[in-house]
């Protein structure tokens, strides 16, 4: 279950970071004192964890310690194993909380940020900024407070999963009809409902496998991250409550949810990261499998087009000269994307539109236009240079290369290479490894009803009376 609700499309976030890799409050009243939050509270009895088989190269890591060790601040992250240091909450503070590696905190997230990234890993419509701000707030469904299922005595409520998934439904909506719209909440919710029992079921085991240090830890984080949304909501906690409530959200539910997820992350980085091992064979084949795909900048272009068709200049020789024509005037210094904006010089309405640009200006790679003879002219030019007259059955083309990149592959030696190349190696492990903790976990759950017979209708239910407004 494990590897298909919370496997992270490594390949997807790889190319994205790639990509990366290349190219405090002030209310009426002045600064605000946070009255504390105590997250602490005792774990409930749970069995003990199983052990985790490995395999014998991590053999001799299984009982090593993954504490969470406080560092000075001077300290480089890529120096201390990839250990983030996390300002302190206050400034009065002196020592700084150290937070968990960035393969962890990526790979452990809260159930809205899973249901965000399936739908972005899928193609789907959270591939576009969703605002929750038409999502009911806490309360105000018509069915209210069904529960969907429980773990281990824990009821997963119906407007919890709703709330999760709710911007991926409220992009669907606006696509489909009802019928296909209800099929998708269906589905999404069932997807959610797997991510919600399996956080329940990371956190007790974090509850029962934590000491209080890390406990202290986790609230500090929590608090660090209430803080940072204060800031970011205008510098006051009422702005922050205000701000939540329009997107549908309680702030005090968020904080929880985020204290959890900080217990999730510790946990794992202290039971099960420290078994992580990447050695330099590893990271070679991986480099070797992936050079082209993922460390390889293709040679790209824009350029600009025009087309005369034999049809509409009255015959193939009434085309030619006109288009020779066409070419003698650029070639002299005439602006091509003026010539190819007229209606008059360009028998291509999209071109006449985009003023002669291929693909509307954008980059494109080499290989990649679908007319073979255009590209290979093309790619003859310099920047500023134009086309001899380019003869098709039935058209002649002229172009103009506007800009161009001529591909280029980062070495293995490259230090962000390999820092890519050690995170997507350290992701595939972790979960991996996360996994076989969720497989044991689930076996010995007690979960009522049994999946996959959870109660879906209330959350479909509810989706479905929302549909008409997300449908607006």
């Amino acid at each position: 279950m494990g590897e298909i609700l919370f496997g992270r499309g490594w390949m997807f976030a790889l190319t994205a970071l790639f990509a990366a890799l290349l190219t405090g409050g002030c209310g009426l009243g002045g600064p605000k004192q946070l009255e504390p939050v105590n997250f602490l509270a005792p774990p409930p009895a749970l069995p003990s964890a199983p052990d985790i088989r490995t395999d014998a190269r991590r053999a001799p890591n299984d009982d090593r310690g993954g504490a969470l060790t406080d560092l000075k601040s001077s300290v480089d992250p890529e120096d201390s194993g990839g250990l983030l240091v996390v300002p302190s909450l206050k400034p009065e503070q002196s020592k700084e909380i150290t937070g968990v590696s960035e393969t962890v905190r990526e790979n452990v997230r809260t159930p809205a940020d899973v249901a965000e990234q399936r739908a972005e890993e899928a193609g789907g419509p959270a591939t576009a900024p969703v605002s929750r701000t038409t999502a009911p707030a806490p309360g105000e469904y018509m069915t209210l407070g069904a529960v969907v299922v429980t773990v281990n005595t824990n009821p997963i409520y119906a407007n919890k999963v709703l709330s999760d998934i709710a911007p991926v439904l409220k992009a669907k909506a606006r696509e489909v009809d009802a019928d296909t719209f209800q099929a998708v909440a269906m589905q999404e919710a069932q997807q959610q409902i797997r991510v919600l029992e399996q956080t329940e079921l990371e956190f007790a085991a974090a509850q029962h496998n934590l000491d209080e240090h890390d406990r202290n830890l986790a609230n500090q984080l929590t608090m660090q991250w209430r803080q940072q949304q204060i800031t970011q909501a205008g510098g006051s906690l009422e702005q922050a409550r205000s701000r939540s409530r329009a997107d549908g959200r309680d702030f005090d539910d968020l904080v929880q949810e985020q204290y959890r997820v900080e217990m999730r992350r510790i946990y794992f980085q202290k039971k099960e990261f420290p078994k992580v091992q990447v050695s330099a064979a590893d990271m070679r084949e991986f480099y070797a499998g992936h050079e082209d795909q993922l460390f390889t900048q293709r040679a790209e272009a824009k350029f600009s087009l025009i087309k005369i068709s034999f049809d509409a200049s009255g015959g193939r020789e009434q085309a030619l000269a006109k288009i020779t024509a066409l070419r003698d005037r650029a070639v002299k210094g005439e602006d091509f994307a003026a010539l190819a904006g007229n209606k008059d010089n360009n028998d291509d309405e999209a071109l006449v539109a985009a003023k002669g640009d291929a693909f509307g200006g954008d980059w494109i790679e080499r290989g990649a236009f679908a007319n073979q003879q255009v590209e290979a002219e093309v790619w003859k030019l310099k920047p500023g240079q134009i086309t001899p007259v380019i003869e098709e059955p039935t058209a002649f083309f002229i172009a103009k290369m506007v800009e161009r990149r001529d591909g280029q592959s980062k070495s293995f030696e490259d230090a962000t290479v390999q820092a890519l190349i050690r995170r997507a190696l350290e992701a595939e492990q972790f979960n991996a490894l996360r996994d076989t903790v969720i497989g044991s976990l689930t076996r010995e759950a007690i979960f009522f009803p049994e999946p996959p017979n959870e109660n879906l209708g209330p959350v479909v239910e509810m989706a479905m009376q929302m549909y008409p407004i997300w449908k607006r």
